[in-house]
């Protein structure tokens, strides 16, 4: 479309806004690239991939970086940070139970929580059940 600025009667279907980013390419106000498919964090929510791809994902986002002292919102962050991560093939954990499994008391509430691939977030379970056998 871009690339091709003839307009026929194959692309009536097509919204103004295509065509208006057809304009500002021509006029050089945009750039526009070609993202490869290894370049597309998005694969992360949307799909379920083998631990490595799903390692390198989570690393170009920053979750690995992440301080796990920092708590986050149940009802806007928790639970739908959880979701997606448990339908992409991780887990979600906030130290004490699984995420979605909480049960907020108030609107504002704050919980840990930590998301990752399935293996990754049992080693912290099991640190975190070891550390609880110490007390």
């Amino acid at each position: 479309m871009v690339k091709n600025p003839v307009f026929h009667g194959r692309t009536k279907h097509i919204k103004i806004k295509y065509h208006f980013i057809r304009e500002v390419e021509a006029e050089n106000e945009v750039k526009l690239v070609h993202c490869k498919s290894e370049d597309q964090i998005a694969d992360i929510l949307t799909k379920v991939l083998p631990k490595a791809r799903f390692e390198t994902l989570r690393k170009s986002l920053g979750v690995s970086s992440r301080n796990a002292k920092e708590e986050c919102y149940v009802l806007y962050e928790v639970f739908s940070m959880s979701f997606l991560m448990e339908q992409a093939g991780g887990q979600a954990f906030t130290g004490k139970q699984r995420a979605l499994d909480l049960v907020p008391t108030k609107i504002h509430e704050r919980s840990p929580i930590f998301l990752g691939c399935y293996d990754d977030v049992e080693e912290i379970k099991q640190l975190y059940a070891t550390e609880g056998k110490k007390e």
